[in-house]
C-alpha cells in the first residue's frame, strides 16, 4: 500500500530523466487491523554473489525523508518508466 499523493513525485522522477526506473516505497497495513499503519523503513534493494536479491538497510547512509536515492536493484513488483526508455 501506498501513501496518498505517492504517483505525482514518481511521474515528475521520470519527466526529469527519461532513462529513470521509479518505484515507490510500499507502506504496511496489517491484515488483521486495516486502520493500522506502517511507515516502511528505507531499504535498499542489492544483489547478493548468487544473485539472489535481497534488502538492506544501510543505517546512516540512505535518506528516511522520502528523498530519491539510487539502488542497484528493484523488486520488480510496482514501478515506473517511458514507453520510450526501448528507443535510446
Amino acid at each position: 500500500i501506498v501513501n496518498r499523493d505517492w504517483l505525482p513525485p514518481l511521474l515528475h522522477r521520470l519527466l526529469i530523466n527519461p532513462r529513470t526506473l521509479a518505484m515507490p516505497a510500499l507502506d504496511i497495513i496489517p491484515p488483521d487491523n486495516w486502520y493500522r499503519y506502517i511507515r516502511t523503513p528505507t531499504i535498499a534493494w542489492r544483489y547478493e554473489w548468487n544473485m539472489n536479491l535481497v534488502t538492506t538497510q544501510a543505517s546512516g547512509t540512505l535518506p528516511s525523508s522520502g528523498e530519491v536515492f539510487t539502488s542497484p536493484g528493484t523488486s520488480g513488483g510496482i514501478f515506473a518508466m517511458r514507453r520510450d526508455w526501448f528507443q535510446y
